[in-house]
């Protein structure tokens, strides 16, 4: 078997990020979509995440929707091309009640500390709720999907090299979004031209969209938001909000003209990793388009 962090291999799946509306999507090559059987609702993932989410549905099917409560859609707009998307709309978590906040009694003022803001409402003055089914929806059908999409079992006769590959878990509590991967020799070559200390904007960019959609603009810092190019041998350090959440090399003995792998600490809920996949999608489409 081919190892990406050390073999060329023709790319099998691609992910990439659109920022209106704010989308994360994956591309499947045809020719290795064909060879995917239908996810059975049986499957032991399939049926643990169920039972322990309480989804109503799963769709194992790759020619309409695809996961847990059809979260994952695949598009039509393509239809010419080597590649099939499927889109994953990213969802609202916190949600207004239309209700007065309870703490501040409406005012938006920290009743505390003279002259901040209110804690729990962020300075507006109202409640909010957190609807966490989809986002969790999302991230089981991403652990699914990601364990088929794991390796292909035949080589596809795309051009494009694979710059990347992703797996995910989805559990409840502490460390229950974790995601990890390997990140190709043509993606780390690349990486490797930027000067240390290079910041990724588009990657930051993606992901206080993403964040903020989920959990709205005024509940983060924009300085929690990081991708950077550690070292001059393209090592990639990324963070979002959380307590040192993010994503890091994991292969201590890299060197250059090859791939390495890369883990994730403290990734405690479904929107840091699905914040954190869209940063790694805005990666994707910079390298996809810069790399010859």
């Amino acid at each position: 078997m081919k190892m990406l962090t050390h073999e060329q291999i023709p790319c099998w799946y691609e992910l990439s990020w659109r920022d209106k509306p704010q989308t994360l999507i994956i591309r499947i090559h045809k020719v290795f979509l064909e060879t995917l059987k239908t996810v059975p609702t049986d499957a032991p993932t399939v049926a643990s995440l169920r039972k322990e989410f309480q989804f109503e549905s799963f769709s194992g099917g790759f020619e309409k929707d695809f996961g847990f409560e059809g979260m994952i859609e695949r598009h039509r707009n393509n239809s010419e091309g080597e590649f099939a998307d499927f889109h994953i709309m990213i969802p609202r978590v916190r949600i207004a009640t239309g209700k007065r906040c309870g703490d501040c009694n409406g005012t938006g003022e920290d009743k505390h500390i003279t002259g901040s803001q209110c804690l729990y409402c962020d300075g507006t003055g109202k409640e909010h709720d957190y609807k966490w089914h989809e986002v969790y929806a999302i991230s089981a059908s991403l652990t699914v999907l990601f364990m088929i999409l794991d390796y292909p079992e035949i080589e596809t006769p795309s051009l494009l090299p694979q710059l990347l590959t992703v797996h995910t878990i989805t559990a409840n509590g502490q460390h229950g979004g974790e995601l990890g991967g390997m990140y190709g020799i043509e993606l780390c070559d690349w990486l490797g031209r930027f000067k240390p200390n290079t910041e990724m904007d588009e990657m930051t960019k993606a992901m206080k969209l993403a964040y903020g959609r989920m959990l709205s603009r005024r509940h983060f810092l924009a300085d929690r938001f990081e991708a950077t190019i550690a070292s001059e041998n393209g090592w990639l350090n990324v963070s979002c909000p959380g307590d040192a959440c993010g994503l890091h090399p994991a292969d201590q003995h890299w060197r250059a003209g090859s791939g390495y792998e890369f883990s994730s600490h403290n990734v405690d809920s479904p929107a840091q990793q699905l914040t954190l996949l869209c940063g790694l999608a805005a990666l994707h489409d910079k390298a996809r388009g810069e790399i010859p």
